[in-house]
């Protein structure tokens, strides 16, 4: 007999496409347009990434340079991601999710660092237990299910 577990897996809103959907720029715009949006963005920004807060639009690069000390860096294929900016954007995570002013909660993005226990993965867990209907992960079309299954979480898709 298979355990059943619990209590449900949560539902959580999955905003998704394929690479180069413009999924942060939509994003971007919507939160613009409304007061209510929080969280953070991943822009790419000429040849560098950012994370930026959708409130006061303050940001971070995510980039590594190859001179930064390995265990400030966390690598997934040919990209290097400053493990500070991580723990950055999850403060300003943490905030956004204390402001009850705030009805959604943007993370951009959840994927294969994640996947690999990595990026935001610490962090995860806790967000998606306490604060499941405001939240809304923004995850490549290609590993939405496989994110789900790490995390456990039901996607509700949702249209930009």
């Amino acid at each position: 007999m298979i355990a059943q577990p619990t209590h449900p897996r949560p539902v959580i809103g999955v905003f998704s496409g394929p690479i180069g959907a413009s999924r942060t720029a939509r994003l971007l715009e919507l939160a613009a347009r409304d007061r209510r949006i929080g969280g953070v963005v991943s822009p790419q920004e000429g040849a560098t990434r950012w994370f930026r807060d959708l409130r006061d639009l303050a940001a971070v690069p995510m980039d590594a340079s190859a001179e930064a000390p390995e265990e400030a860096v966390q690598i997934v294929g040919r990209f290097r991601f400053r493990a500070s900016a991580f723990r950055w954007a999850a403060v300003r995570m943490e905030n956004a999710l204390g402001d009850e002013r705030l009805g959604t909660i943007v993370l951009d993005e959840i994927g294969p660092l994640e996947l690999r226990g990595l990026g935001f993965a610490p962090w995860l867990p806790g967000w998606i237990d306490g604060y499941a209907p405001r939240l809304l992960l923004v995850v490549r079309d290609s590993v939405v299910q496989d994110v789900a299954d790490r995390f456990g979480f039901v996607p509700d898709y949702r249209q930009g």
